[in-house]
């Protein structure tokens, strides 16, 4: 019952932009869940990017509240890059907050969407070290 199966939909970007830069706020998400059912499924409470087209580069936050008791917030951030085109890569994301004191570890896939990438589509995974649990979501995002 608090499993759930995380997913967004879109027309990709076909061509990327390949100079300026763009930042990107939360439009929207599902409820994070931990893989294992154990937790009920908790609250994406925000969620940014921001891209150098002309880089590729690419640095994300967010923020995910579940867990009911002392250790429920993570704050993850991290950088990564633009690879296959359109798609969003990061990879070693670290985080604070109360659910990360044994430490954090995340990492974050996606893709642009529309016609010049002004929408975005993010899953992303968190791994708590305390009691070893997965956190999984999904967020989308705009310019």
């Amino acid at each position: 019952a608090n499993q759930s199966l995380h997913h967004f939909w879109g027309v990709p970007t076909a061509t990327m932009p390949t100079t300026g830069t763009a930042s990107y706020v939360l439009l929207g998400g599902t409820s994070p869940t931990e893989v294992s059912g154990a937790w009920a499924p908790g609250t994406l409470n925000s969620a940014s990017m921001s891209v150098n087209f002309g880089t590729l580069a690419v640095n994300a936050s967010l923020g995910v509240t579940i867990n009911p008791g002392p250790y429920n917030t993570f704050n993850m951030s991290g950088s990564g890059s633009i690879s296959g085109g359109n798609g969003i890569a990061i990879t070693g994301m670290s985080g604070t907050g109360s659910g990360c004191v044994s430490g954090c570890s995340g990492e974050v896939s996606g893709k642009f969407f529309g016609t010049s990438a002004e929408r975005a589509g993010i899953t992303y995974k968190i791994s708590e070290g305390l009691t070893s649990k997965t956190i999984i979501g999904v967020a989308t995002l705009k310019q």
